[in-house]
C-alpha cells in the first residue's frame, strides 16, 4: 500500500472536505465517496454519482482499509499547536482565550480569518493534517506485514488462522507490533506465552478488541513480584484517557440521580458490557510507572464501598511528576475524563 506524496496531499484535502476514504491494501487504488454523517446523500448530492465506488468498498471490504480525518480533539490540539507557536502577543492571548472558551472552533476560525497570518495557519494546519494521514498509512502497512506474517503462523495445536477470525487477526497483529513496542512493560513474558492465552475463552478477544477499538490501547503489563500467580494482564495503556470513553459518571446510580443533562451511560455499565474491570487504586498506581499516563486527562478507578455509599468516586491522573488519587461526586462527568480497565487471562 505504498503511495506517492501528492496522492497523500490529496487524500488529506479531501478528508478535511468531509469524504470518506479507503485504500486497496494490495493494488493502493484510493476510493472516495461524501461521508454519510458529514453530508445527506439523499438531498445534498447526487446519489447516482457515488453508487460506484459505495458499492466497490462493500464488495471487497476485506481488502479496503479505511483512512480517517482527525477527531475534534485531534484537531484542537492542532490549533492549540499553532498558537504555541505563534510570538507573543495579544493576539496569541486572544487565540488561547477563545480556545478555553465555548465554540473554540467558530471563534478561533473568526479570528484568524481578520488576521494577516490566515496563510499561515492554512499551511500549518495542512501539513499537520497530511502527516497524520502519512502515519496512519504507515501504521496500516506494518499491520498488513504483520498480518501476512500470521497466515503461516501456527500454535501448539493449529494455524493461528484457524483460530482466529480475520478481525481477531487484525486485532492479534496490533497488539504484536504494541507488545514489541513497549517491551519494558513485559521484560519477562513472551509474544507466544500470550497467543496461547489469548486462544480462550472468546470473550477475552472480544474484551480487549472492544479496548481497543475505545481508544485504550490495550497492553501487556507485568507487575512482575507483585503479581506471580502466572496470570497475563492487558491494560489500557494510551497516554491519555481512552477518547471513546469519556463523560460518564461512575455507575448507574450515579446516572439516575442526575434529572437532566445525562450522560450517555455510566462507567461501570460501559465497564460491563465491554466485559472489563475497572482498575483500582492500586493498578492505577502501578500502571503509572510504566507511563506517565493521563498527563492531560484523568480516569475513574474502582472505588471502595465505603466511599461509593457517601457519595463519591475517585479517579487519577498524573500531575506535577507523581500521581494523583482524588475524588468526585459519582454523578459528575468530564470530557477529559474516561476510564482504564484490565482484562486478566488466566
Amino acid at each position: 500500500m505504498r503511495l506517492t506524496d501528492k496522492e497523500i496531499d490529496s487524500i488529506s484535502q479531501d478528508l478535511d472536505m468531509g469524504m470518506v476514504c479507503f485504500i486497496h491494501r494490495k493494488t493502493g487504488e484510493v476510493v472516495l465517496y461524501p461521508d454519510p454523517d458529514k453530508f445527506d446523500l439523499e438531498f445534498d448530492i447526487d446519489t447516482d454519482d457515488w453508487d460506484e465506488p459505495i458499492n466497490k468498498v462493500a464488495r471487497d471490504s476485506n481488502n479496503f482499509v479505511q483512512i480517517y480525518a482527525m477527531e475534534s480533539h485531534e484537531s484542537f490540539e492542532v490549533m492549540e499547536d499553532f498558537t504555541h507557536s505563534l510570538p507573543d502577543s495579544e493576539f496569541k492571548e486572544n487565540l488561547f482565550k477563545v480556545l478555553s472558551e465555548r465554540k473554540p472552533f467558530r471563534n478561533f476560525k473568526d479570528l484568524i480569518d481578520i488576521s494577516d497570518i490566515r496563510d499561515d495557519w492554512f499551511s500549518f494546519k495542512s501539513e499537520a493534517e497530511r502527516k497524520f494521514v502519512e502515519h496512519q498509512i504507515e501504521r496500516k502497512n506494518e499491520i498488513i506485514e504483520l498480518e501476512d506474517e500470521f497466515e503461516g503462523t501456527t500454535t501448539k495445536s493449529k494455524p493461528l488462522n484457524e483460530i482466529f477470525d480475520e478481525d481477531q487477526l487484525r486485532l492479534l497483529a496490533i497488539l504484536k507490533e504494541r507488545f514489541e513496542k513497549f517491551e519494558s512493560r513485559h521484560p519477562h513474558i513472551e509474544w507466544e506465552t500470550v497467543v496461547e492465552k489469548l486462544k480462550t475463552p472468546p470473550e477475552n478477544m472480544d474484551s480487549i478488541m472492544a479496548m481497543e477499538n475505545t481508544g485504550g490501547e490495550p497492553d501487556v503489563v507485568d507487575f512482575g513480584d507483585f503479581l506471580s500467580d502466572g496470570a497475563i494482564y492487558f491494560i489500557d495503556c494510551s497516554e491519555q484517557s481512552p477518547t471513546k470513553r469519556r463523560s460518564l459518571c461512575y455507575d448507574s446510580k450515579a446516572l439516575e440521580s442526575r434529572k437532566k443533562n445525562k450522560p450517555e451511560n455510566s462507567v461501570e455499565d460501559a465497564a460491563d458490557e465491554m466485559g472489563i474491570k475497572l482498575l483500582n487504586e492500586w493498578e492505577y498506581s502501578k500502571l503509572q510507572k510504566f507511563g506517565p499516563f493521563d498527563t492531560k486527562t484523568s480516569s475513574w478507578l474502582q472505588t471502595p464501598d465505603e466511599i461509593r455509599e457517601l457519595g463519591g468516586a475517585i479517579f487519577g491522573d498524573y500531575r506535577y511528576g507523581r500521581t494523583f488519587i482524588y475524588h468526585n461526586g459519582a454523578e459528575s462527568y468530564y470530557a477529559a475524563r474516561g476510564f482504564r480497565g484490565i482484562v486478566v487471562l488466566d
